[in-house]
């Protein structure tokens, strides 16, 4: 049961590093296809999404 729960939690950690990233990083190249904006509302939601 701890190692199921271990692995679970860090599933979970690994979740959200990678929306981090997704939203910080990557937000104008992959995060802009899979939030399905346009080049344009990206660039304008880009400084909101560094924050």
């Amino acid at each position: 049961m701890a190692i199921g729960a271990q692995v679970l939690i860090a599933l979970i950690a690994l979740l959200h590093v990678y929306f981090v990233l997704l939203e910080t990083v990557l937000f104008k190249t992959r995060g802009r296809r899979v939030f399905g904006l346009s080049a344009e509302k990206a660039e304008m939601m880009a400084p909101a999404m560094s924050n």
